[in-house]
């Protein structure tokens, strides 16, 4: 259960009378209302017999005081049992709102406010009324006069309603000090102050299930006339202390409750991303599976990555040499060729390890491992660059694991005239520029790349995957590298520069087996 299901819960167990027992030692709601209704009818006597002494004191004659239009009483109409929304105690009524409170809004406000009658006095409007509570930085004034004073004012006890913006929101005032109300601000005053918190309680209940909503076009409101209609379950005044007081030992446990429920969403939610994490860290230190001599040193392996890569050099430049010879070149034009030249990786100084690794594996530099790449965009404006069926992939596009197919395809018109590259099957993307920097994606199909990505080409003796799962771990760090103003990027250069824990092939292998079993499980449990 949600804390707002909860608190919905113990809401409506209060006002449907399953809170707290009835005692007939309370009496009923039917003495209550009869309270209500004496003092409503000494309130009227007490206006009608100030007009007349008003009239009076103003030299009126009896004839034009018997004329005077008074305040006439008028009993409330009861509420059609079929019209209650759920049942209540034999004890209890069903009443109007608008039979239990004395009903006013505030005054308008509009740009004549300044030059109309009056003297300035601060307000507060739908935006300094909260849930039980109210915000009073920075009030704004308007001018009210001595008549709108007395119809626009709250006072200690008032219960203050939203009549727009979040529709019936309410907060009793209870503060020492009257303040004046804007329109929006619907004031309901009891009368006499004990059942008012009661009331308060009912209208957070049906907010929260929805049984107060508004009607208009474009901005929705609560009218004066729906309010007072809202249907009230009125109990016996000592049973609504009691249910009060109960609510007030309640409520504050689930706001308990909704604070602990948030922090373990909030945990629920980063969990997964943290532990994949952590088991990237795991894996990436030697941690996540054991080592076996039986799989050889990352030592061994580097032999064979620089033999290999002898080899490829080796094939390109005779390649080369024999596409002049085909090419009618003689032996002095062929000497000319610029030929590739093996370059041996410079060893890692141990002061610069960013941590430790088991024996068997070696610390590498990516560029002194692989051969790299960054892509290229095709004139825009030109359309027979685009619409081809060359797979052309954008940094935004590496947020997936792998690569199959792309949104935007060039032409091989398109690939000849710009930058871009084609590039095989297994090669490791990154992003260098913008929000998607470090985020890492593997080609399952050839593919070219705009220039906001880096591709790392395969090499015999190491697994894509774990080269993508080592770049993945590293992402926190490309974003803290990445400068410049409204783009940040990072450089192909600090892609190549950036160090990698290399283990032996076989535990390469078992590296990522291990993760993706894990990260499956985690993903299956999110």
């Amino acid at each position: 259960m949600t804390p707002t299901q909860l608190r919905n819960s113990i809401l409506q167990a209060a006002i449907t009378g399953c809170l707290v027992p009835q005692t007939e030692s309370d009496g009923t709601a039917e003495q209550l209302l009869q309270q209500i209704e004496d003092e409503k009818r000494r309130l009227i006597d007490e206006r009608n017999a100030a007009r007349i002494a008003a009239a009076r004191a103003a030299g009126k004659s009896d004839a034009e005081i018997k004329k005077l239009k008074l305040e006439k009483y008028t009993a409330p109409k009861p509420v059609n049992p079929e019209d209650a929304p759920f049942e209540i105690p034999k004890s209890w009524r069903w009443v109007r709102l608008g039979d239990v409170f004395m009903h006013s809004s505030g005054k308008q406000l509009s740009g004549t406010n300044a030059n109309s009658k009056g003297t300035f006095h601060k307000y507060i409007t739908t935006s300094n009324l909260y849930w039980g509570r109210f915000e009073l930085d920075n009030l704004k004034q308007m001018k009210f006069t001595d008549e709108e004073l007395e119809r626009c004012t709250a006072t200690y006890g008032d219960l203050l309603v939203c009549e727009g913006g979040d529709i019936g929101r309410s907060a009793i005032w209870n503060y020492d000090y009257d303040i004046c109300l804007q329109n929006h601000v619907h004031k309901l005053r009891p009368y006499f102050s004990d059942y008012t918190l009661y009331i308060f309680y009912v209208m957070m209940y049906y907010k929260g299930v929805n049984m107060i909503g508004g009607k208009g076009i474009g901005i929705q409101g609560l009218s004066a006339n729906a309010l007072k209609n809202i249907f009230l379950p009125l109990p016996p005044l000592s049973e609504q202390h009691r249910i009060v007081s109960k609510l007030e030992e309640l409520l504050p446990l689930v706001e308990e409750y909704g604070s602990a429920q948030g922090e373990l969403d909030a945990l629920n939610a980063a969990l997964p991303d943290k532990l994949k994490k952590s088991l990237l860290q795991q894996a990436i230190t030697g941690n996540l599976v054991a080592q076996d001599p039986a799989e050889g040193t990352a030592e061994q392996l580097l032999q064979q990555i620089e033999d290999e890569k002898r080899r490829l050099i080796n094939e390109r430049n005779a390649a080369k040499i024999a596409a002049a010879r085909a090419a009618g070149k003689s032996d002095a034009e062929i000497k000319k060729i610029k030929l590739e030249k093996y370059t041996a990786p410079k060893p890692v100084n141990p002061e610069d390890f960013p941590f430790e690794i088991p024996e068997s594996w070696r610390w590498v530099r990516i560029g002194d491992i692989f051969e790299t790449s960054s892509g290229g965009t095709p004139t825009s404006s030109n359309k027979s660059y685009y619409g081809g069926d060359i797979l052309w992939v954008r940094s935004g596009e590496l947020s997936q694991k792998y690569i199959y197919d792309t949104e935007i395809k060039i032409t091989e018109e398109g690939l000849n005239n710009s930058s871009a590259k084609c590039f095989d099957v297994d090669t490791v993307c990154i992003a260098l520029y913008g929000a998607t920097v470090g985020q890492v994606a593997i080609l399952k199909v050839k593919a070219t790349t705009n220039q906001a990505v880096c591709g790392i080409f395969p090499i015999k003796g190491i697994e894509p995957e774990y080269l993508r799962y080592f770049l993945v771990s590293q992402r926190k760090n490309f974003m803290a590298m990445a400068s410049g103003g409204a783009q940040p990027n990072i450089s192909q250069d600090k892609v190549k520069n950036t160090l990698l824990p290399l283990p032996p092939l076989a535990e390469q292998r078992r590296i990522v087996a291990k993760l993706e079993e894990m990260f499956e499980e985690i993903d299956r449990l999110k």
